[in-house]
């Protein structure tokens, strides 16, 4: 994500690549990489977020990535669903949403800024 959110795409693809090896999780990863060859980097990067999100829907998995994966795909109501869901599960990833660079694109929404206040 460092590499995504400093603009160093072929780096950003690289280690996701990897990461996907070290997760064994070849079927997304050849995804992604004929993805990235038919459409570039920022298709890419959205087909592998709509994967993964779909998975942990799918596992139940942690409110707070659920709706980071949102964020960064631009569906900020959906991502504040999932927000405000962590918050109801007292998810302890919720100490880090005030700096977390995620959430960037949705902390101007009423519904973040509103969950800020109740978490003071």
């Amino acid at each position: 994500m460092a590499y995504d959110h400093t603009g160093k795409h072929a780096q950003a693809r690289s280690e996701l690549q990897q990461f996907l090896s070290l997760q064994k999780a070849a079927e997304i990863a050849k995804i992604v990489a004929q993805t990235y060859r038919s459409a570039g980097y920022t298709r890419a990067r959205r087909h592998f977020f709509e994967l993964n999100t779909a998975a942990y829907v799918q596992r139940h998995f942690l409110a707070y990535q659920i709706a980071a994966d949102y964020a960064l795909l631009g569906e900020k109501q959906r991502a504040l669903d999932y927000l405000e869901q962590a918050y109801r599960e007292h998810s302890s990833y919720m100490t880090h949403l005030k700096v977390d660079s995620y959430f960037d694109s949705v902390r101007n929404e009423p519904r973040f800024q509103q969950l800020m206040r109740q978490m003071r």
